[in-house]
């Protein structure tokens, strides 16, 4: 994405006023989480105010397109997770990263299945077995995006089908179905995940990501079972298109340091993430990387 250009004078200025961030998910889930945690840093940086706006919806879609519809002004800023790379390919947005100013990817995370505390399930082969004896019968809450996506993957290695009880704002809710036995499995990212686990009100049988998580050395990756991980969740912050690349270079800077912030790091990595520092190209290499394994599930559901 081109960026128009703004003399210095008027870049030193920037920013002058508090900034809308916009997380497009509901409140509670876990870009929230991290969204929140960014910005109280970065804002110290800046000067100014990040008055967050949560717009979820469609996945993230909602957001979105309002990030990019917004005045080039530098005055609205959005966050993204991987779902940025994911709506174009499946319809149900006709942009995607390319179409925005992508600044920085500042974070991933696992995602985890549960089960129930008192579920008869007691491995992610226990699973397995039952869906292929019950095709589509099994209730199996999961949010949108990437981890619906990590889900019809695994479906499609392991040849089995689920009764998927989506959830397009992302948050907590596949867990609180599980947790409170509306559903068979709980498909969710590890930040929403942990209280209901460490509660004792969900069993972990496997985590989507690409090495065990450090609070459940005992569980498994997924890969390690033989069902390959394609689509973890990365997380940054975007832009609409046109803001001058002096404002951008001044928003990155501010977030740069706050990433490299101990107490952002350790709210991380103790929620079982990993911090990133993935800058305007960078950030767009990762999420082409993206892309590709969207297309991949994509193909795969198509037959193809």
């Amino acid at each position: 994405m081109a960026v128009a250009l703004l003399s210095p004078a008027k870049a030193a200025d920037y920013p002058e006023r508090p900034i809308e961030m916009v997380i497009p998910f509901e409140a509670g889930s876990a870009t929230d989480i991290l969204g929140r945690v960014i910005s109280e840093l970065a804002e110290k940086e800046l000067g100014v105010k990040l008055v967050i706006n949560n717009k979820p919806g469609g996945t993230g879609a909602t957001g979105y397109t309002y990030v990019k519809n917004s005045r080039p002004d530098g005055y609205v800023l959005g966050l993204a997770n991987s779902t940025i790379a994911s709506h174009k390919i499946f319809g149900n947005l006709p942009f995607d990263y390319h179409d925005v100013e992508v600044i920085l990817i500042f974070q991933t995370s696992p995602s985890i299945l549960c089960v129930p505390a008192n579920s008869k399930y007691k491995t992610l082969e226990d699973v397995i077995a039952d869906a292929r004896e019950r095709p589509g019968q099994i209730i199996y809450a999961t949010t949108s995006g990437n981890v619906l996506s990590g889900t019809r993957d695994f479906c499609h290695h392991a040849g089995i089908q689920f009764k998927i009880l989506p959830f397009g704002g992302g948050g907590q809710q596949p867990a609180i179905q599980a947790s409170g036995g509306h559903a068979d499995i709980s498909f969710t990212n590890i930040l929403e995940a942990r209280a209901p686990i460490e509660a004792g009100l969900l069993r972990p049988l496997a985590v989507y990501g690409k090495k065990r998580i450090e609070f459940l050395p005992d569980v498994p990756i997924f890969e390690e079972l033989g069902y390959p991980v394609r689509c973890p969740v990365i997380r940054g912050l975007i832009a609409p298109p046109g803001v001058p690349k002096e404002k951008l270079e001044i928003i990155n800077a501010a977030f740069r340091k706050a990433v490299a912030d101990p107490r952002y790091r350790d709210f991380v990595r103790n929620s079982a993430g990993s911090p990133m520092d993935a800058s305007f190209a960078d950030a767009v290499t990762l999420l082409d990387e993206q892309r590709k394994a969207f297309i991949l599930v994509a193909s795969q559901e198509n037959g193809l």
